[in-house]
């Protein structure tokens, strides 16, 4: 494994999506839900890390999924985003949709 590859992995926390679904495939909700099948199943968890150890790599249960904008209301916050706007969308009208997939599934997030 490359040292640059080993610094990267060794820095990776938390797994941040940025779309709740591409195409039809739900990819955020699809990423907590393995996470959470990972952490939960130690006997999958162990087969799953026999073959990331081929890469040198491995899954301990530490990386929580999380969605861009559960990063920006929960860790940023809105006060802070409000400081840093660079232009507003006065005159515009404008509605947001963040998908549902962010939602799901829903007894693990």
């Amino acid at each position: 494994m490359s040292k640059v590859r080993k610094k990267i992995l060794d820095w990776l926390v938390d797994i941040y999506s940025f779309f709740s679904k591409i195409s039809l495939f739900p990819f955020h909700g699809t990423l907590k839900h393995v996470n959470h099948i990972l952490k939960e199943n130690n006997s999958l968890r162990e087969e799953i890390n026999q073959t990331l150890e081929k890469e040198g790599l491995r899954y301990d249960g530490a990386v929580e999924v999380r969605h861009v904008l559960e990063v920006f209301y929960k860790d940023i916050g809105i006060d802070k985003l409000k400081e840093n706007k660079v232009r507003t969308f006065d005159g515009l009208q404008i509605a947001t949709h963040y998908g549902c997939h962010i939602l799901r599934p829903r007894q693990i997030v």
